[in-house]
């Protein structure tokens, strides 16, 4: 009975520990997703999605091309210096990451004003001569590779970003598995343990109680043989005694009754 009680005692407090852990951990997923950002710094999300709409205003309003990249290139610019001296993210990683991604940002702005400037402005001039259109060609096409170049630079980073997040939750989950794992399973053997422990204590208790009614059982039947036995003896004595007393008597009456006739 009372070893069962302790094993639901135990299991009852695992289950608890169990709830208390998944809920801290809900709490802790739920704080990393909503709330990325420094307490000093929570208006950040504001500025970002200014910086949606304004982007969305940028291409939808304005037609010429370099206008719209001129304007994006010294936007980005802004922003990322402005997040470089802000750190508004916990994480340092985040950090580093959203600076790195609005680098790959600003420069393909760049390039692409670049582009339209020179489109706009001093290459058409000279667009009747082969050998600067050759050469605006050979520019541009360089200029082209290193945009994609760029691109998929940005596209990697936020590929291992991605990779980053799923494996370190991962990671986490069946480290907090393993350890909650080993924990139950720590709380079992201990639990087996005390369980044969308080057997093998009362084993004993009621061992050493059973040896010690039968010493004092053995002890009382010794000294009831002992009174018994002195009492025979004494009783034997007594009857020898009687013994000799009436022999003595007995010779006595004889001689009374010889001595007349003698």
């Amino acid at each position: 009975g009372g070893g069962v009680e302790k094993r639901e005692g135990v299991g009852k407090s695992g289950e608890r520990e169990d709830r208390q852990a998944a809920k801290a951990a809900f709490v802790q997923v739920v704080d990393s997703l909503e709330r990325p950002y420094r307490p000093s710094r929570w208006w950040w999300e504001v500025t970002v999605l200014y910086r949606r709409v304004f982007v969305s205003l940028l291409f939808s309003l304005i037609s010429s091309p370099l206008v719209k990249y001129l304007t994006l290139f010294t936007f980005l610019v802004c922003i990322m210096l402005a997040q470089s001296v802000a750190f508004p993210f916990v994480s340092v990683f985040d950090n580093a990451i959203e600076t790195l991604l609005l680098s790959c940002l600003v420069i393909i702005a760049g390039i692409a004003s670049a582009k339209g400037m020179a489109d706009a402005t001093a290459l058409n001039l000279y667009s009747s001569s082969s050998a600067l259109r050759t050469v605006r060609g050979e520019v541009f096409e360089h200029i082209q590779l290193f945009e994609d170049g760029v691109l998929v630079a940005g596209l990697v980073v936020v590929g291992v970003v991605i990779v980053r997040l799923i494996v370190s939750k991962v990671g986490a989950a069946c480290n907090r598995e393993r350890r909650e794992g080993w924990g139950r399973k720590r709380r079992r053997v201990m639990a087996e343990v005390r369980r044969r422990m308080t057997a093998a204590v009362s084993s004993f208790s009621m061992w050493r109680r059973r040896v010690r009614k039968r010493r004092g059982r053995m002890r009382y039947n010794a000294g009831v043989h002992a009174d018994a036995h002195s009492r025979g003896e004494e009783r034997n004595q007594y009857d020898s005694d009687d013994g000799d007393v009436s022999e003595g008597a007995g010779e006595e009456g004889v001689k009374g009754v010889l001595q007349p006739e003698l």
